[in-house]
Formats: C-alpha cells, sequence, structure tokens
C-alpha cells in the first residue's frame, strides 16, 4: 500500500514514524522506518533525509505469539480498512440507489409494456428495499425472500377436473405417461406392457 503525507522539513522523525502508524493503523513503537539503505532514527530531521520514498514495516509475528493474538491483529486491521472505505457510506448508499433506479427506469422504459401505476409503484418499492437491504449486507436474503414471495404469488388455483403435476395431489393417482416402478420392473423383466 501507498500513502502520501506531508509533513514540513524541519519536522522530526519520529513525528514522521507517528504519522505513519496512523495511516496503517499500527502501532508506532513497533514501527521501523527505511529511506535510501538506511535505518532512520527518531533524532533526523525529514530535510535531511536522502529521498522522499520511505519504506516502513512492523515486527513479524514470532512463534510464541498465540494464532489468537496474530488473528485478532488481522481482523482489527481489516475492520480498520474497511472503515476507512466506508467513510462516506451514506453518500455511496445514496449514489447507489439513484443508479440502480435510474438503470432500472430505463431498461424497463425499453422493455415493457404500458404497465399499470400499481405495478410501476411495486417495482420502484422493491428497488429501494433490495438498495437498502445491500446497503446492511441482506441483499442476498431479500433476493431469495422475493424470490418465494413471487413463486407463492404465482402459484394460482386449478380448475375443476384439473390434474396436478404431482400425483400426492391426485390422490395418488399417476398422470398420464409417467413412468412409475411398476413400468420399469415389467420391461426389466420383459412381461407385457400394462393397458
Amino acid at each position: 500500500e501507498q500513502y502520501s503525507i506531508a509533513l514540513r522539513r524541519s519536522e522530526r522523525i519520529e513525528k514522521l514514524r507517528r504519522a505513519v502508524a496512523r495511516a496503517l493503523m499500527l502501532r508506532p513503537n513497533n514501527l521501523k522506518l527505511h529511506c535510501g539503505g538506511h535505518i532512520l532514527s527518531d533524532e533526523r530531521t525529514i530535510g535531511s533525509l536522502p529521498g522522499t520514498v520511505i519504506m516502513a514495516w512492523t515486527r513479524r509475528y514470532t512463534a510464541h505469539r498465540s494464532e489468537e493474538k496474530l488473528i485478532e491483529a488481522e481482523e482489527q486491521r481489516e475492520h480498520s480498512k474497511r472503515q476507512r472505505e466506508r467513510k462516506d457510506s451514506w453518500e455511496v448508499l445514496v449514489h447507489d440507489m439513484l443508479e440502480c433506479m435510474r438503470a432500472m427506469i430505463v431498461a424497463l422504459w425499453k422493455t415493457c409494456s404500458p404497465a399499470t401505476m400499481r405495478g410501476w409503484l411495486k417495482t420502484i418499492v422493491w428497488i429501494v428495499l433490495l438498495v437498502s437491504a445491500r446497503y446492511v449486507q441482506f441483499g442476498m436474503p431479500f433476493l431469495i425472500a422475493s424470490a418465494m414471495v413471487l413463486m407463492f404469488q404465482n402459484l394460482g388455483t386449478r380448475r375443476a377436473g384439473e390434474a396436478s403435476a404431482y400425483t400426492v395431489f391426485n390422490n395418488f393417482r399417476a398422470l398420464p405417461g409417467q413412468l412409475q416402478l411398476e413400468d420399469l420392473q415389467r420391461e426389466i423383466l420383459q412381461l407385457p406392457p400394462r393397458i
């Protein structure tokens, strides 16, 4: 990762180390700075450095450190990185919502026949809920729940005398042309077909 830090040339390396540690979310006393082939001491000033590119590193975890502390430190670093990235999360949410709504409206405008106002309203509410669910990291559960609601709303009803696609709902009578175990046994044993 690369960071840009602006300090005056008269500042000491100690202040630079603290600024770098703050940017990397590390402890300053564990951080080492390297410039032009030399490890930098805290007494030097920034103006005495041979270049402007500085490398920073910290001690590696040794074997005597517990695995839990290593995992905890990594989780803390990831959390801090996510917090920095989500600094403007409200603005990102609004932007995503508007962009998603614009794309959906354009797609609907091009492909849909004249729809009812109620249908448009349902679609817009669904899009707003989808973007909100995505913001709180529940996008996939929302899509799955939406699919289930859509399936149950479109189940419909059978007309009188119409057979179901499932034998369970037809008093266990097979549909015409449905493969049954008895038919398979007759074919294997080379018995005449049932009529």
